[in-house]
């Protein structure tokens, strides 16, 4: 997974969200598209922390789309065991077991919390507002909040 920019024939810088095949990952471009006010820079970063989690549900066999769509959702575990500690692993490092600092960690979560978010919304958006999924995709989002909200790590004192 790597980040990739495109330039628009008028000028404009857009930040990119690829795959291992060079292919766009339509959900998290799609996301990152509603904040094309942000400069380019800020964009990257943003996607640059979402990877972690793209990486997470790539290595698991996790459409999270689906997961969210169909209701399913996912485990305590699947959320603090798994997203969880991929978010606080380096993965630029050559150590895999290096972990990035409380404040890079916090950014990814809360990053990632703000776009799962709009994935449970985005996914109530598009069913009947009388089907059941309804009221079990506002649970998961409300889980999965929750358990992401109570995983930030303390800043150190300065």
């Amino acid at each position: 997974m790597r980040i990739v920019s495109i330039i628009h024939p008028a000028g404009h810088e857009m930040p990119m969200l690829v795959d291992k095949d060079g292919l766009p990952i339509p959900d998290a471009n799609e996301w990152l598209f509603g904040r094309r006010s942000q400069a380019p820079t800020t964009q990257s970063r943003v996607l640059s922390e979402l990877v972690p989690l793209c990486r997470w549900a790539e290595d698991n066999a996790i459409d999270v789309r689906q997961r969210i769509e169909g209701g399913q959702g996912f485990t305590e575990a699947e959320i603090i065991s798994g997203l969880v500690e991929a978010l606080r692993l380096n993965s630029n490092s050559k150590d895999a077991k290096k972990r990035v600092s409380n404040s890079v960690f916090n950014l990814r979560l809360a990053t990632c919390n703000a776009y799962l978010k709009w994935m449970c919304n985005e996914c109530i958006a598009r069913i009947a507002s009388d089907d059941r999924r309804v009221d079990r995709i506002v649970t998961v989002k409300g889980l999965v909040h929750d358990w992401l909200s109570q995983s930030a790590a303390a800043q150190p004192v300065s």
